[in-house]
């Protein structure tokens, strides 16, 4: 294909953001009229920057080619991620304009639920100011987004009716600050030995349960032993080389619960999942992602184990500031001798009247975006079309010099923004 295929379908979909931009401007719903159009507006000058700056690179000779990465991939990647964010916010927009009143109620709920998950890594100076915007998904997710301070997190439809599934919001808010917090992926990569090479691939999914667990406390320990339970065997005992593998992620969870001071609750999680594994033929070995290794559930846990103090090391001014208001985790340790599915219940409960946060909302300022928070003046300013990385400072680069596949490719990725490309990974976490 030409690359004025490309031009065309690139102004399609500006032309596209631009209509629904002006649409959520008169949308009668606070959080259409301000956050969602907001970003949408975002999206579409950042897309349109990316788009500038491939076409002005490739005709101008500015980037070099790259054999493995060849123009017409560049601009399919570009544009479907664009499309790909076009749709999540369309599919926000009609749940919260024309959803049923449960369905409107509890993404006001999950709102306030990540927008109080978010505040713990804000206020532990790990992150600005954000603000969040949730949605209906098949499943929950986090959806990654360079250009706005935006968690743009996706929740299960069965929240309506099941307060359990508004927990993996903690979670998928763990994976945002993991991918948002400057320098924090470096120094813990740094941190974490290469021994065994298996655990690495897991570190992110480690912090974001290590995150979870400090905002939700020993009610995710439970849920996540169920997320395992419902796997068939395969996923069971099978390594993906991105999430812990199952079997042995809970001990991830009864450590932590453990270290942050949940003893009653972690103790009565081991035993419960103790006895689940029984129930699943107690599986004791798996095969290592990419490889042949023969790993045991033995070796799983204390890779596990010892990560955490890792992870706690580096979000030791989150669990500062918990030390300082236990009160403020979404559930408490149990008593001895209680069932852990009383955290469900009690966790049901806490629910309906907490947490107790205004939620913040993304809005413009002219060629600005900034977040707002009630009445208050707007803060973590930034252009549209800037994401506040270095990588502002490569895009200009090609003014003076001509950049090569490892440089452009940064650009195309945008911190794991493209759903294909060198590091596409659907623009989403689990």
């Amino acid at each position: 294909m030409t690359q004025s295929i490309w031009d065309k379908r690139a102004s399609a979909l500006e032309q596209i953001l631009s209509f629904i931009q002006q649409q959520y401007a008169a949308a009668p719903d606070p959080v259409v009229n301000t956050t969602v159009k907001s970003i949408v507006a975002a999206l579409n000058v950042f897309g349109q920057s990316q788009v500038q700056f491939f076409r002005d690179g490739i005709n101008q000779g500015k980037l070099q080619p790259s054999s493995y990465f060849p123009w017409d991939y560049v601009w399919q990647t570009t544009l479907t991620q664009i499309a790909n964010d076009t749709a999540v916010y369309q599919q926000t927009a009609a749940q919260r304009l024309s959803g049923s009143p449960e369905m409107q109620a509890t993404l006001t709920k999950a709102d306030q639920l990540a927008q109080d998950a978010l505040n713990l890594a804000v206020d532990a100076k790990l992150l600005p100011v954000s603000c969040v915007l949730t949605y209906f998904n098949k499943t929950a997710d986090i959806h990654v987004i360079p250009y706005a301070p935006v968690a743009v997190v996706g929740i299960s439809f069965t929240a309506t009716n099941a307060p359990r599934d508004y927990l993996a919001i903690a979670h998928e808010v763990g994976h945002h600050v993991f991918r948002h917090t400057p320098g924090l992926a470096k120094k813990l990569y740094r941190a974490l030995p290469m021994d065994p090479l298996w655990r690495e691939p897991w570190l992110e999914e480690m912090f974001a349960d290590a995150f979870g667990c400090l905002v939700a406390g020993p009610v995710l320990g439970l849920d996540f032993q169920d997320l395992m339970l419902d796997d068939r065997l395969e996923d069971f005992i099978g390594d993906d080389g991105e999430h812990p593998v199952e079997m042995a992620r809970p001990y991830f969870y009864n450590k932590m619960l453990q270290e942050l001071g949940f003893t009653e609750a972690a103790n009565a999680l081991a035993e419960r999942w103790e006895a689940a594994l029984l129930t699943r033929n107690d599986p004791q070995y798996f095969v290592a992602a990419g490889s042949d290794e023969l790993v045991s559930r033995a070796e799983a846990k204390e890779a596990l184990e010892t990560a955490v103090p890792i992870l706690l090391d580096a979000l030791k001014d989150v669990f500062a500031l918990r030390q300082q208001t236990p009160a403020a985790y979404w559930s408490q340790d149990l008593a001895p001798g209680e069932s852990p599915e009383l955290l469900y219940d009690l966790f049901d409960q806490w629910v309906q009247q907490n947490p107790q946060v205004t939620v913040a909302q993304l809005e413009e300022f002219g060629d600005d975006i900034g977040v707002v928070i009630g009445a208050s003046q707007p803060q973590n300013i930034r252009r549209k079309g800037t994401v506040q990385t270095w990588i502002d400072g490569l895009k200009s680069l090609t003014a003076s010099y001509q950049l090569p596949p490892t440089a452009w490719t940064e650009i195309l990725s945008t911190g794991n923004w493209n759903v294909k490309g060198p590091d596409g990974d659907n623009g989403t976490k689990g």
